[in-house]
């Protein structure tokens, strides 16, 4: 019996915790206007997707209710414009300290859209912003969406669409004997997996030989989560072209001795690595890693840029 009445009395505390923590988070009510229903509801959505990112609030899509409300109080038709005295009082209505307004507007073929954050207790429009797009596709509706309301509310919220990219990365062993830089040309299919093709620059010096290689290979990746920092696994393949000059002293096959002879071979490349891989924007993104490449001969260290367009 004790035990039982102890475990009720810490479901009781945690459940109070619980309430009190949503209860001090601000309700936000998202309205969305103007536009056509999939547009409306698209912009809606990844509204309050965004905003829920940000703990200070909670946030739910009411366009529906507060349209209902307006056309029945004020005769509101939903190419009016909106008001923001009436927005409050539609607010108050419903329980919410703030109502994010996204009126939508086309203006041949291009479409404005405006947010606003109305405070329902002051009716004041406590921040606003403005994006343009042609919202053709779903990919430019919802980088709209989401650049706006991460803006508005302070929300980091990055999204990396698939697309073109390049990534220049510089590689060195462990050893400093080695140093050289690739560039890769490619395509990221979506957040998580990307294929390009790359070639390079390299320089090298051993006890008794300096060389050049470049190679071309086939690059594939693979980004284990679609967050801001993630882990990232990479391989690669294909042809090294190395010059090399021979500095030590040597007899041929005929006798004679031959020093700083140049040599030239073509041998198969690998690599494989793991890093992280950290986004800073939709385009831009940095990457550190390290693993195993055949040209070096040993396990090597990488580090480099990448962008998505």
């Amino acid at each position: 019996m004790k035990q039982i009445l102890i475990t009720f009395l810490i479901l009781c505390c945690a459940s109070a915790a619980y309430g009190q923590y949503y209860s001090d988070k601000e309700k936000v009510a998202v309205y969305v206007t103007g536009g056509s229903g999939s547009i409306n509801k698209t912009v809606g959505n990844r509204l309050v997707l965004t905003i829920v990112k940000q703990k200070k609030y909670t946030a739910v899509e009411r366009s529906t209710e507060i349209l209902a409300q307006l056309q029945k109080e004020y005769g509101y038709q939903r190419s009016g414009n909106v008001d923001a005295r009436q927005i409050s009082q539609v607010g108050r209505q419903l329980g919410v300290d703030i109502v994010c307004v996204a009126e939508i507007t086309e203006v041949k073929s291009v479409y404005s859209i405006t947010v606003k954050l109305i405070d329902v207790e002051t009716a004041e429009i406590t921040d606003m912003d403005e994006a343009y797009s042609d919202l053709k596709t779903i990919d430019n509706l919802v980088k709209t969406a989401d650049k706006l309301a991460a803006e508005l509310f302070g929300v980091t919220y990055i999204r990396e669409y698939k697309g073109f990219h390049m990534a220049a990365e510089g590689l060195a062993p462990a050893d400093g004997k080695q140093w050289g830089g690739n560039l890769i040309i490619g395509y990221r299919f979506n957040a998580h997996l990307s294929l390009g093709v790359g070639s390079g620059y390299h320089s090298y010096s051993a006890e008794n030989s300096k060389g050049t290689v470049i190679p071309g290979f086939v690059d594939f990746r693979v980004h284990a989560l679609s967050y801001m920092v993630s882990p990232y696994f990479a391989v690669a393949g294909g042809v090294c072209f190395d010059r090399y000059t021979n500095t030590d002293t040597y007899v041929d096959h005929t006798g004679a001795a031959e020093k700083n002879s140049e040599h030239q071979a073509v041998y198969a490349y690998y690599h494989a690595s793991a890093g992280l891989h950290v986004r800073c924007s939709d385009v831009f993104a940095l990457f550190a890693g390290a693993g195993y490449n055949n040209m070096a001969g040993a396990v090597v260290i990488q580090a480099g840029l990448s962008v998505t367009f």
